[in-house]
């Protein structure tokens, strides 16, 4: 990874590119370092703001962060942006049932079972 990283970085230092700012963002969550990742994202969200991809990346962001209803609220723009955007779908069962609102997680996970998968939802501490 730390080989693509540095390809996206030296790509980006000479153009912007979409592909390799998502790339770039995408090798920084692996890495936690999601404040950089979260500029790579919304720095290729200002050029094509109706990206489903990057949205659901940057909600990845913020669900990693535990801002799990920022990241709902992405996941399910990018949802409405592109209905087959299957790991969105697996996205929002797990945010819904980390919020611990089950019916919302039942619901996502009902309408990823119409497109085919199967999902469960986890069990979440309600302690937390």
């Amino acid at each position: 990874l730390d080989d693509a990283e540095r390809m996206f970085r030296k790509e980006l230092s000479m153009h912007d590119d979409l592909t390799c700012m998502k790339n770039l963002a995408e090798i920084l969550i692996g890495k936690d370092s999601l404040v950089e990742a979260e500029l790579w994202l919304n720095r290729s969200l200002k050029v094509w703001p109706d990206d489903p991809a990057a949205k659901n990346d940057l909600a990845a962001v913020f669900g990693k962060r535990g801002d799990y209803a920022g990241a709902v609220r992405l996941w399910e723009e990018a949802v409405e942006l592109d209905p087959d955007l299957i790991s969105a779908y697996k996205n929002l069962v797990f945010g819904y049932a980390l919020m611990h609102d089950e019916a919302k997680a039942i619901e996502w996970q009902q309408r990823l079972a119409k497109k085919g998968v199967n999902v469960e939802i986890p069990k979440v501490d309600s302690s937390k």
